[in-house]
């Protein structure tokens, strides 16, 4: 997510939370400064099976202070912090993720709403490995994947515009009819 869409949001007083990835290095470093140095303003953990695992997640909520990326930023309020920890077979994987946001929510809400966003990017992975076979393919050339990440996701959303039911039976509807799918891009 972009400065420039984070500031859209905050102008039209809506409401963010965001994950922090690493091509967001200064504001990822920062916040993590800033929650070794201050004090948590909320905790929050849940713990469910889910797939044959046990996981267990800790939300952490911490106020973001430095004024100017948070106008940098549109109006950074708050870092969330997760831990989530993982049972398997006897073995644990532990990951640690930041959120950001700019309004203040009640961290049990904060919880739900980055559980969801985790499960949106889950469905979209399904959807692509079971429809266009994305894990199966291997390339050479390390600029590809992206590419073609991109292009099935334009294909994704093409397809959902018109749809009748099931993403795999409109694609088996609409292969080598390229008048068909011309009219729906053009």
């Amino acid at each position: 997510m972009s400065k420039k869409t984070v500031n859209l949001i905050n102008k039209k007083k809506g409401y963010y939370i965001i994950g922090l990835k690493n091509n967001q290095k200064k504001l990822l470093e920062k916040a993590k400064t800033m929650i070794e140095e201050s004090n948590k303003l909320a905790e929050f953990k849940t713990s469910e099976i889910n797939k044959g695992r046990l996981e267990e997640r800790k939300y952490c909520l911490y106020k973001f202070t430095d004024k100017r990326l948070s106008k940098e930023w549109g109006n950074l309020k708050y870092i969330i912090r997760v831990n989530r920890e993982v049972l398997r077979e006897n073995k644990i994987m532990a990951e640690e993720a930041y959120f950001i946001t700019n309004k203040y929510s009640k961290i049990e809400k904060i919880a739900k709403q980055v559980r969801n966003h985790w499960s949106i990017e889950n469905c979209l992975h399904w959807v692509k490995d079971m429809n266009f076979s994305e894990d199966t393919i291997s390339y050479k050339d390390l600029n590809i994947p992206a590419n073609m990440s991109i292009l099935i996701n334009i294909a994704i959303n093409i397809l959902r515009d018109h749809i009748d039911k099931y993403l795999r039976r409109t694609m088996r509807l609409c292969s080598n009819k390229i008048p068909l799918l011309v009219s729906w891009v053009a």
